[in-house]
């Protein structure tokens, strides 16, 4: 019950935060107009309209997820609040769990309004409807809660600022990362060894990103999608015990 009153909260405090609309309402606007901003890709609009969509949430998703984080964890944490919180009979793993929770159920309600809006779009300019996009959105949610926990642990360690650029340049090097590992293969054994390192401690988003299959109708397998899944939820398992691990060890006043 703790947890679940705890969950609520976060997700409340999340939605309620005007870079919720504001984002929700761009983000939202950005796909309707899509169809008229294709007009001139002659004879590609759908496979621009659906990659502008796909990046649009993505985008979304990201954004919402790291000021969610920055908002019910670090801030508290700066104002001192979690520590009332804290002195009820909760533990510091409840406390990150629940808001974790709240996070990515925020994120959520996000993602299935704009996905719905995608839908409708696409149907308005196709008049038939395509459930095809629904795999790509399906990861994309994996993929915001993959960074959500991440950026949970570092939450608890530094400001909102630092939160977002340091949650930022990991997603960045998240979609990088097979590039990386291929560039640096051949180069130094140390410069070898620290990129394979990097390469298994920070999460492979592309295993998340099947947009430019979507794009040009290409079906996604069901056992990719599991596959993806399951990596996406053991990374957050291991991201989230992370961020107990640093919030266990920080002092609250």
């Amino acid at each position: 019950m703790k947890l679940l009153a705890l969950t609520k909260n976060a997700y409340k405090e999340s939605v309620r935060q005007p870079i919720f609309s504001l984002l929700l309402i761009i983000s939202a606007f950005l796909i309707y107009v899509s169809p008229f901003l294709a007009f001139f890709t002659f004879g590609e609009e759908a496979k621009m309209i659906k990659d502008m969509g796909l990046a649009t949430i993505t985008v979304c998703g990201i954004l919402l997820a790291l000021f969610g984080s920055s908002t019910v964890i670090a801030k508290e944490l700066e104002k001192q609040t979690a520590s009332t919180i804290l002195t009820k009979p909760l533990s510091r793993s409840q406390f990150i769990l629940g808001k974790f929770l709240g996070i990515i159920g925020s994120v959520l309600l996000a993602i299935l309004v704009l996905a719905l809006i995608f839908f409708l779009t696409l149907y308005q300019m196709e008049k038939k409807m395509d459930f095809s996009i629904f795999p790509a959105i399906f990861l994309i949610y994996f993929q915001v809660v993959v960074i959500t926990a991440i950026s949970v642990g570092i939450s608890t360690r530094t400001g909102m600022v630092p939160n977002i650029i340091l949650s930022s340049f990991i997603f960045i090097l998240g979609h990088l990362s097979n590039y990386l590992v291929n560039f640096l293969e051949g180069k130094s054994f140390l410069i070898s060894l620290g990129g394979k390192i990097a390469y298994l401690v920070i999460p492979n988003l592309e295993n998340f990103n099947v947009s430019g299959a979507i794009a040009v109708g290409t079906p996604v397998p069901l056992d990719y999608l599991l596959y993806a899944a399951s990596y996406g939820v053991i990374y957050t398992v291991i991201a989230l015990l992370g961020a107990i691990v640093l919030f266990q060890g920080k002092e609250i006043r």
